[in-house]
């Protein structure tokens, strides 16, 4: 918001009446004035086309999104929702699977999103294993998925030299069958809001806050709109405004950062088929890398790096060449995989997390609100582990809420399905954290013992112990 000079103008000293010399000195200030303005009495702009001066009122409340300045104007009236609705803030994986897991035991819930439109094309992939395909079943799309993308069966885990320092299959691991693919998370949102009804996601409609009344809850949009309703879930991401207005601590930053994206070889994919964790043992970077094919032709990767809490504005083109620097040397065909990434597929994010341990923090709800997904439980990516939880928070809220709604125990199920997913969540969240902790060091005798360890100690036994765990089935009572 700029002011350019024009911090005592008001509209009034502009009106549409006759011509006077005091209005042609108010024109004169208009036109010399940037193409958008922020007065005392709002945001304002200038209306295009009109040969006099004109404007219409925007709103005080400008917010930036994506790089485009977007009024709270914009924010659509929500209509016709019931007040016995579960109104769902947030149409991610975890706010689509809710909003399908409530549909298929007969509880009626609408969806909340910020964004403008379905078009769904956000992000890269998502790794989903076992336990989340154990989810995928129990929302019907588990099949569907798995008909598309491959089961990947072997690890490989490296140093940045190309030297193998473990491989293995992971029906060495304990408790199989196991499962691992990777998963475009424009399809799994795709496949989750299948056969939900027409209408039940309303769009351009950003939450600003949820608070519990006597007999249900109430959320505020952006635009001051108050919509009451039976209950909420706030699956709007790691900066929550539900989880703000619950009193929930921001996630933690972990000291480090990430770019990801996904390369395409139109030729095929030329490397073995299997999942890859490279390390980097010399110096003192505290860098790694891994990817893995998503299908034939598609391979997802990410390249982690210690950074200062900071966020750095890059174009795409930096943000490629940035991600490349990291790991230009390195073995296994990995710059030839941030080469034949397009430039406009690479994110960079910061990673942290938020750890809420259970005899501490016995719920993550209050009244008739209640979280799921990041809103819940940001946690670091080194399992794999976010989207999967998602995916069983949903599962076992649909459980929960289905012995209930309608009645007045909608507020007891909450903190049920609250005390089930806060264990897991803080385990989940509390191994990840150390994981990475291990692996972000950048001390070389650490790396070189960790080396070491790995390709003489090593035994996958206990490697996928996190994802044995079943979130259930879903039955309409």
């Amino acid at each position: 918001e700029q002011t350019s000079g024009m911090e005592g103008l008001r509209h009034e000293d502009c009106p549409r009446g006759a011509s006077s010399p005091s209005r042609n000195r108010a024109q004169r200030r208009v036109r010399r004035a940037s193409w958008t303005v922020n007065m005392h009495c709002g945001t304002w702009q200038r209306t295009p086309g009109n040969k006099q001066v004109g404007w219409r009122r925007l709103d005080r409340n400008v917010r930036q999104k994506s790089g485009r300045t977007q009024a709270t104007s914009d924010v659509k009236k929500v209509t016709n929702i019931d007040e016995e609705t579960v109104v769902i803030c947030g149409a991610g994986i975890a706010g689509m699977a809710s909003a399908r897991a409530l549909h298929m035991v007969g509880i009626p819930s609408v969806i909340l999103e910020r964004g403008e439109d379905d078009s769904r094309t956000e992000g890269t992939a998502i790794a989903l294993w076992a336990n989340a395909f154990r989810a995928l079943d129990a929302l019907g799309i588990g099949d569907e998925l798995r008909a598309e993308y491959p089961n990947l069966e072997r690890f490989k885990l490296c140093n940045q030299s190309g030297r193998v320092l473990k491989e293995f299959e992971l029906d060495e691991c304990d408790g199989g069958p196991h499962e691992f693919r990777g998963v475009r998370r424009s399809k799994l949102l795709q496949s989750l809001q299948k056969d939900l009804p027409k209408g039940m996601i309303h769009f351009s409609c950003p939450v600003k806050s949820a608070a519990s009344t006597e007999n249900g809850a109430l959320v505020v949009l952006e635009n001051g709109q108050s919509v009451p309703c039976r209950a909420v879930l706030g699956c709007d991401g790691v900066r929550s405004n539900v989880a703000r207005s619950l009193g929930l601590p921001p996630a933690q930053y972990a000291g480090y950062q990430a770019y990801r994206g996904v390369a395409k070889f139109d030729g095929g994919i030329p490397f073995e088929r299997a999942v890859y964790q490279v390390w980097h043992t010399e110096g003192a970077s505290g860098t790694r890398f891994g990817m893995y094919p998503m299908n034939s032709e598609e391979v997802y990767w990410f390249v982690c790096f210690n950074w200062p809490d900071e966020t750095s504005q890059m174009s795409p083109k930096e943000k490629k060449a940035d991600a490349l620097g990291f790991v230009s040397d390195w073995g296994f065909g990995i710059a030839d995989v941030v080469r034949n990434t397009p430039e406009d597929n690479i994110i960079r994010s910061k990673i942290g997390d938020r750890l809420l341990l259970p005899p501490f923090q016995k719920q993550w709800g209050r009244g008739y609100i209640s979280l799921a997904g990041d809103a819940a439980h940001p946690m670091t990516p080194n399992l794999g582990q976010g989207g999967c939880c998602a995916l069983e928070d949903a599962v076992v809220l649909g459980r929960m809420l289905s012995r209930s709604l309608p009645g007045p125990t909608t507020m007891e199920a909450l903190r049920v399905y609250e005390k089930e997913r806060m264990g897991r969540a803080a385990y989940l969240t509390l191994r990840s954290r150390v994981f990475g902790a291990l692996l972000q060091l950048p001390l070389r005798p650490v790396t070189m013992t960790r080396d070491l360890i790995v390709s003489t100690a090593f035994k996958p036994d206990h490697f996928l112990d996190h994802t044995m765990y079943d979130c259930g089935i879903l039955s309409k009572n």
